[in-house]
């Protein structure tokens, strides 16, 4: 055998004991299955076949999810005249797009583990974090003709698996978050960093074996599982517009820090990979300018974040 040989099937080895461990956190954590109604919601959408109507009778047959996804589509931020009351007129403003990826977004949200007081994990600064990071890569996405709704939704989960990790693993996550700090780098290289306690799942693995569970659209998948790694740091799974939506949330997401709405486990920004901000059409001064409009943006979408967590 080769040393190539001998060296892949020790990174195949090391992938599944980090795929094994995330799969552990997982179940720890008691995180459960999606509602039926958001994973067929998905399935529906996607399908150039299936009616508006089918769609919106599906959504309406779960009051629960409805009365949850009807309270965001009726935020400040959509603005909808008189508000809407009922699933159909919802679509007719809003479009189906909108509607399917709010349908998810609220089922996925309602899946998570809460955080308790003490957590390692700051819940206001890591979805303050996402927020920023959604926002960016919808703007990123616009100007290139991607489908802006569904970054919306990647940008705003990417950082799942870390909620996951936090709840299941607090000592560990406390530890990493610790590492990330003392040594000036990310929390996704502390999380990376061999410290002889067994293999660690990151938390895009963490993120990307839960997406996976959940049957969620590859393209959210990709922004979940791979916004750190798309950039060629071993995404050799993702093609096509899978990656450039990773690319895209990855791009957001250092933004995001660069413009210092980081989520509080690491104060390293350090410099995006090679090429990462070119692959994205983001040159010379956008990078600023798209930092510099943060601020503003996250005010006018604070109620929409306020809503989506209300337990109510």
């Amino acid at each position: 055998m080769t040393s190539l040989e001998i060296a892949q099937r020790s990174k195949v080895r090391e992938s599944a004991a980090s795929n094994a461990r995330a799969l552990e956190l997982i179940e720890k954590a008691k995180v459960p299955t999606l509602p039926a109604v958001a994973v067929r919601t998905a399935q529906l959408a996607s399908d150039p076949e299936a009616k508006t109507a089918e769609i919106v009778s599906l959504v309406s047959s779960d009051p629960s999810l409805t009365a949850r996804v009807l309270k965001l589509v009726n935020s400040a931020y959509y603005a909808v005249p008189r508000g809407v009351s009922d699933v159909r007129r919802a679509v007719s403003y809003l479009g189906l797009d909108t509607l399917h990826q709010l349908v998810l977004t609220v089922a996925v949200v309602r899946a998570l583990p809460r955080l308790r007081d003490g957590s390692p994990l700051d819940a206001g600064r890591l979805w303050q974090h996402a927020l920023a990071t959604a926002l960016l890569a919808r703007d990123i996405g616009r100007r290139q003709r991607l489908p802006v709704e569904e970054l919306f939704t990647g940008g705003l989960l990417h950082d799942i698996g870390k909620i996951i990790s936090a709840c299941a693993d607090p000592e560990g996550f406390a530890r990493a978050c610790d590492d990330a700090r003392e040594r000036d780098i990310s929390l996704f290289d502390a999380e990376r960093a061999r410290d002889g306690r067994g293999p660690r799942a990151d938390h895009e693995q963490v993120g990307r074996v839960a997406a996976r569970r959940w049957r969620l659209p590859p393209r959210l998948v990709a922004c979940i599982g791979f916004h750190h790694a798309a950039s060629g740091r071993g995404a050799v799974s993702l093609i096509g517009d899978q990656r450039t939506a990773a690319l895209v949330v990855g791009a957001a997401d250092y933004i995001a820090r660069y413009a210092g709405f980081g989520d509080g486990c690491s104060t390293n920004v350090g410099e995006p990979s090679e090429g990462l901000l070119e692959e994205v059409r983001v040159r010379g001064g956008e990078l600023d300018l798209l930092a510099a409009r943060l601020p503003n943006e996250l005010a006018r979408w604070k109620s929409f974040l306020e809503l989506l967590h209300d337990p109510a």
